[in-house]
């Protein structure tokens, strides 16, 4: 039997799904969908041709994001779609995927990365994502909102592990909009949280921490992680979706300035994607997202091997590794 060719092109072909996917979250198709409707009637309401919209609905269909009922021609949304394609859903991923727009990963942008070693996504090659950010509020707010629709789901299962019980006060560094501590706030009554980042994305994060009505318990820390010395007085450090966006030298010294703001017996918190040597660098999801972190960072994904390496090089000598949900993990290292 011949070799089938079957994966390869499973891969060429995969980038054609990402943008059918983009298209619909642009259009508003997912909404529209609340109600099962056909294709001539969601053509007419998005001023698209025929032929274009059958085209995208057929694709995700067969992707199943959508569901075709063939004896009525009409489209409707599947579960998953219901819980993260919806504008009014609080795990909606829409904001992550409309990025494609503006930040499509293209082949020239990946290897001009490769070539450079340095970042591409934005038109000035080579610049600083976070200086960018500093630079354009819209494109900061844009950034936010995406990596908040990323975290929500991760956010709500994190917040549902039970090390919370013996943190007192989480230090959330590189907080963005606060996800993942306005979900555990609202898990734990007992947590207090301090929100560090830059003061531009700290004034974004504050209208998240209000719509969530956990304000009492949080405080903001508009500091430079690199440059300026973490707070003190708390139990724990937080690194959700950080230390991949540098490389092993900058996490190390990251992860040293929470060691020494850390009481003895304090833990860091470390949330990733992570990826598995022994799997090939498996899972495939986690493996092309150092593709993302090239284009977009000087980082990379971590797997376990190398947060233990690092761990020895810092003196911590304990740490457990909890998968939560999907493609997530929490890498739990203790103080000694």
């Amino acid at each position: 039997m011949p070799i089938s060719d079957k994966k390869i092109y499973d891969l060429y072909i995969a980038a054609r799904g990402s943008a059918a996917l983009a298209v619909g979250v642009k259009l508003g198709l997912f909404d529209a969908l609340r109600t099962p409707l056909k294709a001539d009637a969601l053509a007419e309401r998005f001023s698209l041709h025929p032929r274009g919209m059958n085209a995208i609905l057929k694709s995700l269909s067969a992707a199943d994001v959508l569901i075709f009922e063939q004896d009525s021609q009409t489209y409707a949304l599947t579960e998953e779609a219901q819980v993260y394609l919806l504008k009014d859903s609080d795990l909606d991923i829409s904001g992550l995927i409309e990025m494609e727009f503006h930040h499509f990963l293209t082949p020239e942008k990946l290897l001009a990365a490769a070539q450079h070693n340095a970042p591409s996504i934005y038109d000035n090659a080579g610049s600083d994502v976070w200086e960018q950010h500093q630079k354009d509020p819209a494109q900061a707010q844009r950034f936010t909102r995406a990596m908040h629709a990323i975290s929500a789901k991760p956010a709500e299962v994190l917040a549902q592990q039970s090390f919370w019980n013996d943190i007192g006060k989480v230090l959330d560094v590189g907080a963005g909009s606060g996800a993942l501590s306005i979900a555990a706030l609202k898990e734990h009554s007992h947590l207090h949280s301090g929100l560090m980042d830059l003061s531009e994305i700290c004034e974004i994060a504050r209208l998240y921490v209000h719509k969530a009505g956990v304000e009492e318990r949080c405080e903001f820390h508009s500091l430079n992680m690199f440059q300026d010395p973490f707070p003190q007085g708390y139990d724990a450090v937080l690194f959700s979706q950080i230390l991949h966006d540098w490389n092993p030298k900058q996490g190390r010294l990251l992860l040293s300035k929470a060691l020494k703001t850390l009481p003895s017996g304090g833990r860091i918190l470390i949330h990733e994607k992570l990826t598995e040597p022994s799997r090939n660098h498996g899972p495939l999801a986690n493996a092309l997202v150092n593709l993302d972190m090239l284009v977009w960072t000087e980082g990379q994904q971590y797997s376990v091997e190398l947060f233990s390496e690092m761990f020895k090089d810092l003196g911590i000598e304990d740490f457990e590794v909890i998968p939560t949900v999907g493609y997530w993990s929490c890498v739990v290292a203790y103080k000694s």
